[in-house]
């Protein structure tokens, strides 16, 4: 009898367990260190591939997957995001300021990926809070321009779980390139220089002229001596 009420007891305490990591998955204590993601970077629609870009990722805090905090790196303090209370538009805002201070500070990234003749590339790493910036090229005259953004990892989802392998497509501005023009492709001036063949023509119609002239001249006095 003891026994069958010690095996109740168990069945009903991991029956608990399970209710409260169903209910409250939070509140599970996450074991996987590390996240991975796979950043896609394909322009036009889905139809151009941005191959051989380098893609820069910034570290800007870590992640403690005991008590799920974030501490920002202090280079990074002023920047602070709470994803809870941050409207999207202001995400990418503050995207746009981070990668113009890491520029103007010329701080080094922690990752690089560099993408392959589809567009894309993967890495692995701690989780925490990162800023990921692409590298700007240039195809047939056309500038295509990463839009910088803010990815927590790993993120919890709309059930409550954790999410620590993600795939992003970057966003992209995308601007046409000044094109100077070529000295040989200006419109040139309504000018014409005479060649050597126009100076012999123009001499030519000047001496049969001539010519002319003075035969009605000499047919004239003829004329009048008589």
């Amino acid at each position: 009898m003891k026994r069958l009420i010690n095996k109740c007891n168990l069945i009903i305490f991991i029956t608990l367990i399970l209710l409260i990591n169903l209910i409250f998955p939070s509140y599970a204590v996450d074991s996987q260190l590390q996240s991975t993601i796979e950043v896609s970077y394909i322009t036009e629609n889905n139809t151009l591939p941005m191959n051989n870009v380098d893609v820069f990722i910034y570290k800007l805090a870590s992640f403690d997957n005991e008590t799920y905090k974030t501490t920002w790196k202090e280079i990074f303090s002023d920047f602070e995001v709470d994803f809870e209370e941050t409207s999207d538009e202001e995400i990418i805002s503050d995207a746009a300021k981070l990668s113009d201070y890491i520029k103007s500070n010329n701080i080094s990234y922690d990752y690089k990926l560099t993408t392959d003749s589809s567009g894309k590339d993967n890495i692995t790493f701690d989780n925490g809070i990162y800023l990921i910036c692409g590298q700007e090229k240039t195809l047939d005259n056309i500038i295509y321009t990463p839009i910088p953004c803010i990815l927590e990892l790993p993120y919890t989802s709309s059930t409550g779980s954790l999410v620590h392998d993600v795939s992003i497509e970057l966003k992209y501005n995308r601007t046409e390139k000044d094109i100077p023009q070529s000295p040989e492709s200006k419109p040139s001036k309504n000018t014409h220089s005479l060649n050597t063949g126009d100076t012999i023509i123009i001499t030519f119609i000047v001496l049969v002229i001539s010519i002319i002239l003075n035969i009605i001249v000499y047919v004239k006095k003829k004329k009048e001596e008589k």
